[in-house]
């Protein structure tokens, strides 16, 4: 397994990538929001120019790589010079409780430290609870959601980082 940054040849497939495992969550849940959510093509407009919207902007997007085929996502994303948002983490259920997505984490989290960024915040689907342990373990806080009614469907974390 090696872990490195997408790059344009694998905006296809890294698009692929997280509607299988969104579909592979929430495909059959009687809820047609999250059913439906990574079908919109509005959802995944930030790959179809992954170096404008994360690379050339003070942001990563890094993916997992095993027998050439992605098996996790994980991206930074800058939303003003003192914070930005881990979003894109992903792991494909076959290599879910390996270490993977700490591994990405980790690398974000520093990626985050060395461009000066103070904090991290982050959304997570409600019924992820695994990523949400994850999140704690590596220092998260839970917040308030901006809005009640995306507040049904995902909790909001951050970390202040010691960059300070």
């Amino acid at each position: 397994m090696q872990i490195c940054s997408l790059t344009p040849g694998g905006y296809g497939k890294a698009k692929q990538f997280l509607k299988d495992v969104w579909n592979g969550l929430f495909g059959k849940s009687e809820d047609e929001f999250l059913r439906n959510y990574f079908n919109d093509p509005d959802t995944l407009k930030d790959l179809d120019d992954v170096q404008k919207t994360y690379l050339n902007n003070k942001g990563t997007f890094l993916i997992a790589i095993e027998d050439d085929k992605i098996i996790a996502t994980g991206a930074l994303v800058k939303v003003n010079e003192d914070v930005c948002e881990l979003t894109r983490m992903f792991v494909h259920p076959d290599h879910r409780r390996l270490g993977i997505a700490k591994a990405i984490s980790n690398l974000l989290l520093e990626f985050a430290e060395q461009n000066g960024y103070k904090k991290i915040i982050l959304g997570s689907n409600r019924q992820l609870i695994a990523s949400h342990n994850l999140y704690r373990n590596l220092g998260f806080k839970e917040i308030d959601p901006s809005t009640a009614e995306i507040g049904k469907y995902a909790i909001f974390m951050e970390k202040v980082l010691n960059n300070q």
